[in-house]
């Protein structure tokens, strides 16, 4: 809700400051696209959570509307699991990133060195590419499957760990 005058106060901190390089580090971050579709898909989600957090803690709250409240929560969570939701919010995003004068990016991939092996390494066949960075894509795809279906999913795990009876 205040991402705008977040920006307008790491713009200030990256001119004047002992926090200049950090400051320009992160507004760096923070005015991609990819970073505010995923504040996005978190705002979205934690607020679901949040409001049904704050009625578990009332004390006059009794079992039966417990469960309802639990039980709804999880539906709701389950039908975000749609395409149709992840649009929602990447238009949402884009607002965000037209106001703030932020390019969008749609279904890119980050331009990248081009791949070559080691040549003493001919003898041997690899099987990993440990440190390959794949989070330099910026393919919207990846955000909908890495962020929005993954939180989704561990908070339903969450839910099914805690809610079933174990015999």
């Amino acid at each position: 809700m205040r991402y705008d005058i977040i920006l307008e106060v790491l713009k200030i901190l990256t001119k004047q400051g002992d926090q200049t390089a950090k400051a320009l580090g992160l507004l760096q971050e923070v005015s991609t696209f990819r970073f505010i579709i995923i504040l996005q898909v978190m705002e979205t989600i934690l607020m679901r959570v949040y409001s049904l957090s704050c009625e578990l803690q009332s004390p006059t709250l009794i079992l039966p509307s417990a469960m309802e409240l639990v039980n709804s929560t999880k539906q709701i969570l389950i039908n975000m699991s749609t395409d149709n939701t992840f649009e929602e919010l990447q238009q949402k995003a884009e607002l965000i990133a037209k106001k703030n004068y932020i390019q969008i990016e749609k279904d890119q991939v980050a331009k990248r060195r081009k791949e070559t092996y080691n040549t003493h390494f001919d003898d041997y066949f690899i099987e990993s590419t440990v440190g390959k960075n794949s989070s330099k894509q910026k393919d919207l795809k990846n955000i909908k499957a890495e962020i929005l279906f993954e939180v989704l999913d561990r908070f339903l795990c969450t839910y099914y760990k805690y809610t079933t009876i174990y015999c």
